[in-house]
């Protein structure tokens, strides 16, 4: 999920979380790219923030994901779809 806010001087912020670190960036400058396409623009990343808001230390999750849990815990995920966040600001140039 990504959320484009307007700034002065055309300039834009685009917030947007997901499970993972590239895939919230990805969302992001999916965001960005549409915004400038449709000014029929190209967009220029000005700054870029990341944030990790997950339940457990991210190390956990990726220790999870090559040494699963065996039994009933199998397949157990503490990852949740707002883990990883990014704020971007760009820009809009010809």
């Amino acid at each position: 999920m990504s959320v484009v806010t307007p700034r002065p001087d055309n300039e834009y912020t685009v917030s947007s979380t997901w499970a993972s670190k590239a895939q919230a960036q990805k969302w992001a400058l999916g965001a960005a790219e549409e915004t400038c396409k449709q000014r029929k623009m190209r967009y220029v990343v000005l700054a870029e923030e990341f944030t990790y808001q997950g339940m457990v230390p991210d190390r956990v999750n990726r220790i999870m994901d090559v040494a699963p849990p065996p039994g009933p815990l199998s397949g157990l995920s503490l990852r949740s779809k707002t883990d990883h966040g990014v704020q971007l600001t760009f820009r809009c140039e010809a």
